[in-house]
């Protein structure tokens, strides 16, 4: 389903909309342009912040121009973004503007780096993991009635670095949010489906997890 983010240069003016494949392909181009640097080394973007997953700010170095995004697509800077984005201004330098359409926004929190969520099932969304209070190892139950909030963190990045967003191709550590205190990594993917519930997959912002009896799709929320 195409995922659509709004573009706002750090001046009043200045906006366009990216239209991606979808979200997955969306933060895998953000992340992209956070470790895109000039020829000699600089980061091409002096700012780049997400203020939610679909209204992205930024600002350009000394000599790129405002809409460096678009010069970056045209000059295919980023080659794995090729035939996954397409980009429109909205409203340029002299405050022309062009026929704005509705963003329907999308549900849940932002998929960034060290941030808690709730885990559900796709296919049933009343059923959420839960940590089982009756066993005092943090065992991970599947319940209807109960969910527990998870922290999840990429395994080569600080948890306290919330900047960055999570994309696919990351492994990950997920913990209750409620065991902070001690060392309850309950999960590091990929793994096999060893036990009831695991993380398998080299996977991340879409957390894909599996039984015993047949695989089943989980998302955060």
């Amino acid at each position: 389903m195409p995922f659509y983010v709004y573009l706002k240069w750090s001046s009043p003016t200045n906006i366009h909309r990216a239209d991606y494949e979808s979200r997955y392909a969306a933060d895998e181009f953000f992340r992209a342009l956070q470790e895109l640097d000039d020829r000699h080394g600089k980061p091409r973007f002096t700012l780049l912040k997400r203020s939610s997953a679909q209204f992205w700010c930024y600002d350009t170095a000394e000599g790129d121009p405002w809409w460096l995004i678009v010069r970056i697509l045209r000059d295919n800077a980023i080659p794995e973004a090729n035939f996954k984005i397409m980009s429109t201004i909205l409203q340029d330098a002299a405050g022309d503007g062009r026929p704005w359409h509705f963003i329907k926004p999308v549900d849940g929190p932002d998929w960034t780096n060290g941030s808690t969520f709730f885990i559900r099932n796709k296919r049933q969304p009343n059923l959420y993991w839960s940590v089982s209070e009756v066993t005092p190892d943090a065992t991970i139950v599947i319940s209807d009635t109960q969910n527990s909030k998870f922290r999840i963190s990429g395994v080569d990045r600080d948890p306290k670095d919330r900047e960055k967003v999570l994309i696919r191709g990351d492994r990950v550590t997920i913990s209750p949010a409620s065991s902070e205190t001690g060392p309850k990594a309950l999960f590091i993917g990929p793994s096999k489906c060893e036990t009831d519930i695991v993380v398998v997959g080299n996977v991340s912002a879409e957390p894909l997890t599996c039984n015993k009896v047949d695989g089943d799709e989980w998302e955060l929320c």
